[in-house]
């Protein structure tokens, strides 16, 4: 582990580098609100605004969408993901909604 850490230490730091860079403005912000002694904001707290409604998307688009990653991962030759993209598929397709805890009571009724 540590030989593969010495070996690999260019490319360990620039992606430290890389990732400091791309969230910095964010961890900026956090750090200003923890040294200001206020809880940081966050976007999904539900308490400030009422989300806008979202259009669903129909089962022939979400199909269309895995195809496009299906397509993706395919050239990329990932089997794997082409596989779990082919189960998924399948899943939009001829799946059923799992409605947990719910369930059927049949009774007989004498006359």
């Amino acid at each position: 582990m540590i030989a593969w850490v010495q070996e690999n230490i260019q490319n360990i730091l620039i992606a430290i580098g890389a990732a400091v860079v791309l969230f910095y403005p964010q961890l900026k912000k956090q750090l200003a609100a923890l040294q200001g002694g206020e809880q940081p904001k966050h976007h999904h707290d539900g308490c400030c605004c009422v989300p806008e409604p979202v259009q669903e998307k129909t089962r022939t688009e979400w199909v269309s969408d895995v195809m496009a990653v299906r397509t993706y991962v395919e050239k990329r030759k990932l089997p794997d993901a082409v596989e779990a993209c082919d189960v998924l598929i399948h899943e939009i397709v001829s799946g059923r909604p799992h409605v947990e805890g719910a369930s059927v009571t049949v009774t007989k009724v004498a006359r």
